[in-house]
């Protein structure tokens, strides 16, 4: 399905998302939400990520990678544990610096475990943003906004205000966008 404006006007929830996808989208689509479920997130699955035709896959996933990675080092550290044993890395990590390493770590330092997660939450939000800033009508909009719904889903478990504050964020994302500009006319 080429339609990602009908599918993003209505605000549909991750599995309406799926619903309305078809072949190599609905995979895609399933694939982000597999990445919502740290479950499933091992070396095979951020691999399968690496080679991703998505830009929004592979650059997404590579940055949480990263970003898990930061947090395992640090836990780690924390701990007094091996701090490498639960990261996922790969050779061309030694070439390229995670630049937002230190932002990590700050938020992590935080004394609150919530305004952390909340945090964290935060700035996988932002690259989410980052990584679709110029996507007009393309599937990697699309898996950005699953992305976000899920987080959406994840703070309204944990709190109801903070998950309506998620939620009017999004909102607020889509409104300011050409694409909900051009629904409201």
């Amino acid at each position: 399905m080429n339609n990602y404006a009908y599918i993003l006007a209505a605000l549909p929830s991750p599995d309406e998302v799926l619903s309305l996808c078809d072949g190599k989208d609905a995979q895609r689509v399933r694939f982000v939400m597999d990445g919502c479920n740290p479950d499933k997130l091992d070396a095979d699955f951020y691999e399968k990520a690496r080679r991703s035709r998505s830009r929004f896959i592979r650059a997404y996933f590579d940055f949480d990678r990263r970003v898990r990675n930061t947090k395992a080092r640090w836990l780690g550290e924390t701990l007094g544990l091996d701090a490498e044993k639960d990261c996922i890395v790969f050779a061309e990590d030694e070439n390229t610096p995670f630049e937002q390493e230190a932002r990590v770590l700050e938020i992590l330092r935080g004394s609150d475990l919530l305004s952390r997660e909340k945090a964290l939450d935060t700035l996988m939000w932002e690259k989410a943003t980052e990584i679709t800033q110029l996507d007009v009508f393309t599937l990697d909009l699309v898996l950005a906004y699953v992305v976000k719904q899920m987080s959406v889903a994840r703070w309204s478990g944990l709190s109801e205000e903070e998950g309506r504050k998620f939620l009017r964020k999004l909102m607020d994302e889509l409104r300011n966008t050409n694409l909900w500009q051009q629904q409201e006319k």
